[in-house]
């Protein structure tokens, strides 16, 4: 395997792209049932082969990640050659906590005022040390998830830019 069985959950989630695997592969419905209750490790090998397959559908599109932790936000980009990250890390003491989704930025602003606490920029580039994929699959293994829009990235990234 170069990556990882999908848990439960994730095939569950795939469960129309895994049967039209299994039919690719021949395997009807009945035939999966019964392979499930007789063959474990074949069914266990049809279900790496396929988590293979969605990982390296899906890594190589992945542009941007993000990692939320109480303290800290940080957004990776992804290019050709290497990552670049940007993020915001809280020195002091606060309420603020960047996995709060609902919180608008005025909101979490606020909080940092009263807090007394300071937001600190971060960023850092590193060239790939195995390959893109990996890199990428790393990370998402360490919890960061995938990212669509990329304005938080742009707007970190003009703030790390400026001069101090």
């Amino acid at each position: 395997m170069k990556y990882r069985a999908l848990r439960q959950d994730e095939l569950h989630e795939l469960q129309q792209e895994f049967v039209r695997f299994l039919a690719s592969n021949g395997i009807p419905a009945e035939e999966w049932v019964s392979m499930k209750a007789d063959n474990p490790e074949k069914v266990l090998t049809f279900i790496e082969e396929f988590s293979d397959m969605v990982f390296d559908r899906v890594l190589p599109s992945v542009e941007f990640l993000e990692r939320r932790e109480k303290s800290s936000l940080q957004i990776f980009k992804f290019s050709e050659t290497g990552v670049d990250m940007v993020g915001l890390r809280v020195e002091g003491s606060s309420n603020l906590d960047f996995r709060d989704h609902g919180e608008r930025p005025d909101e979490m602003m606020a909080k940092l005022r009263l807090s007394g606490a300071r937001l600190q920029l971060m960023k850092a580039e590193k060239q790939y040390r195995t390959s893109r994929e990996r890199e990428v699959y790393e990370l998402m293994e360490a919890g960061c998830l995938i990212l669509k829009d990329n304005t938080l990235y742009t707007t970190l990234k003009s703030l790390t830019e400026q001069p101090e």
